[in-house]
């Protein structure tokens, strides 16, 4: 693995007063959250940096709070770049238990500013370093860098992933639904030993809070009862407008998160890492059939 500190160095150049946000477009990274926003029907490119940076909008995606963490963010920055010897190799160990055969030596962990908390796709893990709990615990940097990493090697044993187009019919959408909770399922799950090891918590955040479903059985059986309903709508009415789709599969309930983890966690206790490693290369309908009656077989 490598890293790649193209798009925080262009970007803090230009707040210093260098002419350069334009060279944004010819960093990987920004290529890379304009593609993955495309790909959900969102916008996110040199404009929107442009309307944080120098029009001070801090309601662009990523960028809330910059103006006051300017300085964390570019202190984080150098920290992670001094000390890259030490945390990568973390994330290759931690991705391998998962996935012993991924193709890591040319994938890029590249540090932004703006667009999600983090992404891992087509190569490229882009970490935001605008986000409070990195900026307060670099352990929890490291364990979102090996989630979005375990995404690229998901993505590699599977192929890309896929796009709201052509959501047209509920076996889609549900065919949709499947995939997307076994592949948070194993990103959520990929960091559960680093974070056990450094204690690092199950409460504050949102994406912290994916932890307690791991010691949470109600938590557990209330998140299948939950995909079980929506997939039986889906399929009885043969679709569901986006907006209610996306409310009850991806809202505040983190059901790809927080039940593909409960699904994966449980394989690997049940069965045995080589059960967990093998049943990433399931399809998602696949996966969801085997793999929820270990958590929720009376739900």
């Amino acid at each position: 693995m490598k890293t790649d500190f193209s798009y925080v160095d262009i970007l803090f150049a230009s707040l210093d007063g260098e002419d350069r946000l334009a060279g944004l477009e010819l960093t990987p990274a920004l290529r890379t959250m304009t593609a993955h926003a495309a790909l959900f029907g969102g916008r996110f490119g040199l404009a929107e940096i442009a309307d944080a940076v120098s029009g001070g909008n801090e309601q662009v995606y990523g960028f809330a709070g910059f103006s006051g963490n300017r300085e964390r963010v570019r202190s984080l920055a150098r920290g992670l770049h001094r000390s890259e010897h030490e945390w990568l190799p973390e994330i290759e160990r931690s991705v391998r238990r998962l996935f012993p055969d991924a193709r890591l030596d040319d994938v890029a962990v590249s540090p932004v500013v703006g667009y999600d908390i983090g992404i891992g796709t087509r190569g490229l893990v882009c970490v935001n370093l605008n986000t409070g709990i990195f900026l307060d615990d670099v352990r929890e940097l490291v364990s979102l860098v090996i989630h979005e990493t375990a995404h690229v090697a998901f993505e590699q044993a599977r192929g890309p992933l896929p796009g709201i187009a052509g959501l047209v019919s509920g076996r889609k959408l549900l065919a949709f639904l499947d995939h997307y909770i076994q592949y948070e399922g194993y990103g959520v799950f990929a960091p559960a030993a680093f974070r056990d090891r450094h204690r690092l918590p199950s409460a504050g955040t949102p994406l912290q809070q994916d932890y307690r479903v791991a010691g949470d059985r109600g938590l557990a059986l209330s998140l299948a009862r939950e995909y079980r309903s929506l997939a039986a709508d889906l399929v009885r009415r043969d679709g569901m407008p986006l907006g209610d789709f996306f409310q009850r599969g991806f809202g505040p309930s983190r059901l790809p998160h927080r039940l593909g983890y409960a699904m994966v966690d449980g394989l690997h206790r049940a069965r045995g890492p080589a059960a967990a490693q093998a049943a990433a290369g399931l399809d998602g309908a696949d996966f969801i059939r085997e793999c929820l009656p270990l958590v929720a077989a009376d739900s």
